[in-house]
């Protein structure tokens, strides 16, 4: 069978919204509510652009900000999953697929931030695994074949991947580190 390229499918966000099939969900209780007793796929690269985002924008608006500030943020993130009731699950990337180097330089920033936090997370007792290709395709198979209950990427390719369960896109779940 023919295996998605990794690229975002366009528009599924808001089509899934339009049907009543996405929530946000913010509230401390929600959260462990939705979340607790429940493995979670983490496509860790995702959660290095965003800390590495968060930083840009602290600093954009005249604040301090550390080095691997991006670690900081993802800290936090686990934390709150773990005080939650749940278990993070870190998914690396494996090797670039040709497609997507352009995007993502083997060994670059994005490689060495994910292996930061893939050091963060057995530091916190959270398990990691590595991806034969993308973190997202392994999310997915995780949840298919019912080792995760849920995960967290911000690639609506999960879909096409044959994601089951929870998929959750953005994650806050509350303050500290400039809010991650």
């Amino acid at each position: 069978s023919a295996r998605p390229l990794g690229m975002t499918v366009h528009g599924v966000w808001d089509l899934l919204r339009s049907r009543g099939l996405v929530r946000s969900v913010r509230e401390a209780e929600d959260v462990r509510e939705l979340l607790e007793g429940k493995t979670i796929a983490i496509d860790i690269s995702s959660w290095a652009v965003q800390g590495a985002t968060r930083s840009v924008g602290l600093a954009a608006q005249g604040r301090s900000v550390w080095p691997n500030f991006f670690v900081l943020v993802c800290f936090w993130r686990a934390v709150r999953l773990l005080r939650a009731g749940c278990l993070p699950v870190g998914v690396l990337d494996g090797p670039c697929p040709t497609l997507k180097c352009r995007q993502r330089r083997p060994g670059g920033s994005i490689d060495r931030a994910s292996e930061l936090i893939a050091k963060l997370f057995a530091a916190l007792g959270c398990p990691t695994v590595r991806a034969d290709s993308e973190a997202e395709g392994l999310c997915a198979a995780l949840t298919a074949a019912g080792a995760a209950d849920a995960l967290h990427s911000e690639d609506s390719d999960v879909f096409a991947f044959g994601a089951r369960g929870l998929a959750l896109k953005a994650m806050d779940v509350g303050g500290g580190a400039g809010n991650p």
